[in-house]
């Protein structure tokens, strides 16, 4: 790029005469150089080389020598962090620098940050000692990045067994810890020894002589540990029979706690259904309530609801029928009125569906930006999913009273991740309040006929995608019958 001047003379022995000169004014070509995208773990540096930069427009055989790439913080967990190029050189296949030949622009790329996790397991014994002759609590505290899964090491887990306190003899684990367990929460096992010559105090209830049914036959034990257990079966005149046995902490460190447990039995003596519940308190929740029920044609459930101090709620829910459909949802919710709740449909020949439905408060903003604390309001918004192949699902259903909606690249559950590959027909029609739509999902592949019937015409989309990936989804978009889209990329 510059100037040149180029200066024409006769020709010795020619048969004509030439004089003059030319001045070319050369310009600079346009090329871009763009950052790619990088994951990192938290903490960690991002790939700094040219394979993290992509140079186009530049003429044939030209490259990109070296590049300076900068990122936003990697302490802080993200997925939209960004990624700066700067001060490109550019050689030609000689390996002489032209980069002053060219004009060049920079895109940034997307930085997404893994987050750094951590457990601490806590070990602890009762009415005796460990191995070692110690009696304190014991702590391991587990550390990694989210997605992976932590697990003890054999040696983590304290020797124990061998050192009981006076009248006191060898027990057991409330939980036995192993090394093939994932750690997902924080967790206290507690190990406790068992007293010596446990004389239960019995109470029997004597069958009347002369039999009226149903009638009952009742036996009561008080445990050494504060727990008193009471067995009640209950007998029927066609030879049936219901057995309840509850176990309940009156004094102690479980005091509150109680275990019930129903088995039912035909006249042949067969078990036709068990009923488990456990109530129990800890220090992080208020209690933990749990049901188990499962019957003799196929049928289980099975409920935990843990209610914690602050006044949050998390309830997760499996139920299978007796024609091998199942159900299975977690629900969060929170003292302000917020709430999650995720539910899994798997029909008989393994059907998979998704519903997600969060409430959340909608916070309008005035004209300096700034929530307004008294317009905010709960909303409620239920989306549906299919799963349409390995790891791809279709929106097909979405309510809610909100003006903004998200459709997001992916979703979770069960620790498997879905990429939504479709949006289905008519999924917008309980959702004719919105004014923005936001789709994240690069990986959009097919977007069905009227999808958006019932969306307002003047709706704003926002697309986070590249340039090509963008004008894709705006097409399907026209393509679904929508007519003309008012669109931003972001």
């Amino acid at each position: 790029a510059g100037t040149a001047t180029v200066e024409v003379l006769d020709v010795a022995n020619g048969n004509y005469t030439v004089n003059g000169t030319k001045t070319f004014d050369i310009k600079k070509a346009k090329v871009t150089v763009t950052a790619l995208p990088q994951t990192v773990k938290q903490d960690s540096a991002i790939l700094t080389g040219t394979e993290s930069a992509v140079l186009t427009g530049a003429a044939s055989g030209h490259y990109l020598s070296s590049v300076i790439l900068n990122s936003t913080s990697t302490s802080v967990k993200t997925n939209a962090g960004t990624i700066t190029a700067s001060s490109a050189v550019i050689k030609d296949a000689a390996g002489n620098d032209v980069t002053r030949n060219y004009d060049i622009s920079y895109n940034t790329g997307v930085l997404t940050v893994i987050g750094k996790k951590s457990h601490t397991i806590t070990f602890r014994v009762i009415n005796g000692s460990w191995d070692d002759g110690t009696k304190n609590d014991k702590t391991v505290i587990l550390t990694g990045y989210e997605g992976d899964g932590l697990k003890l090491a054999g040696n983590d887990i304290p020797s124990v067994g061998n050192k009981p306190d006076d009248n006191y003899k060898a027990g057991a684990w409330d939980v036995i810890p192993t090394s093939d367990t994932e750690i997902t929460s924080d967790v206290t096992y507690i190990y406790n020894y068992t007293k010596k010559d446990i004389k239960p105090v019995q109470e029997e209830v004597k069958e009347p002589e002369q039999k009226q049914y149903p009638y009952s036959v009742k036996d009561v034990v008080e445990n050494q540990d504060g727990s008193v257990t009471t067995t009640t079966i209950t007998y029927y005149e066609d030879g049936s029979s219901t057995e309840l046995v509850e176990r309940e902490w009156l004094t102690g460190k479980k005091k509150g706690r109680k275990n019930t447990k129903v088995t039912e039995k035909d006249p042949e003596g067969k078990i036709t259904s068990i009923t488990m519940e456990t109530l129990s308190f800890s220090k992080k929740q208020t209690k933990t309530e749990t049901k188990d029920i499962k019957k003799a044609d196929g049928y289980t459930f099975r409920s935990t609801v843990k209610t914690y101090k602050s006044g949050k709620q998390v309830s997760t829910v499996s139920i299978t029928s007796a024609d091998g459909e199942k159900q299975e949802y977690t629900e969060k919710k929170y003292p302000d009125g917020t709430m999650t709740k995720k539910t899994k449909d798997t029909t008989a020949d393994g059907k998979i569906t998704f519903t997600i439905t969060t409430v959340a408060h909608d916070e309008s903003s005035s004209s300096s930006g700034e929530p307004l604390e008294n317009d905010k309001k709960l909303v409620e918004t239920v989306t549906k999913y299919k799963v349409t192949g390995k790891n791809t699902i279709k929106l097909t259903s979405l309510k809610t009273d909100s003006d903004k909606v998200i459709i997001p690249k992916t979703i979770s559950f069960d620790g498997k991740k879905y990429t939504v590959a479709a949006l289905g027909k008519k999924m917008f029609k309980k959702a004719d309040g919105i004014k923005e739509i936001y789709i994240y999902s690069e990986g959009l592949k097919k977007i069905y006929a009227g999808a958006f019937t019932g969306v307002p015409a003047d709706v704003k989309f926002y697309i986070k995608a590249n340039s090509t990936n963008c004008k894709k989804i705006v097409h399907m978009i026209k393509k679904s019958g929508f007519g003309k889209v008012d669109y931003t990329r972001i």
